[in-house]
């Protein structure tokens, strides 16, 4: 996999993530903490396949933080984005969305409720989500 092909797949999960207006997406880390609710790419792994069609597959952490404030509202919200389906769906648009020359699965959501991002705590989750690619 080069350079360009692991950038290309950071861009189109953001891309996808853009439809969810809701959320301010970043496929890096930005220099300042974002507007809330936002989601951050953090960063990847790859593992090479051995077999005959030569494919690999990527995981990310996708970090997503709602709100500092621990309301009723914040929660209502995070369940928007943890839903298997739906328009807020994150796991429905990754699993929908061509990403390279390949596809994505969420594969787990972690730390459902509070996460901490540059020492400040977040209703939000992380999720693993796992890009299935050809050669």
């Amino acid at each position: 996999m080069s350079l360009e092909q692991y950038s290309g797949i950071r861009t189109a999960i953001k891309n996808a993530l853009d439809a969810i207006t809701s959320l301010s997406n970043h496929k890096e880390e930005p220099d300042a903490i974002p507007k809330v609710p936002f989601t951050i790419l953090g960063n990847g792994e790859i593992d090479y396949s051995t077999d005959f069609g030569g494919g690999h597959n990527v995981r990310f952490r996708l970090f997503l933080a709602i709100s500092e404030a621990t309301s009723s509202v914040s929660f209502e919200t995070l369940d928007g984005y943890l839903a298997s389906t739906g328009a807020s769906s994150i796991k429905a648009i990754i699993e929908a969305a061509t990403i390279g020359n390949g596809f994505g699965l969420v594969r787990r959501v972690e730390n459902v409720g509070h996460v901490k991002y540059r020492e400040r705590t977040f209703v939000g989750a992380e999720y693993i989500i796992e890009v299935q690619s050809g050669g």
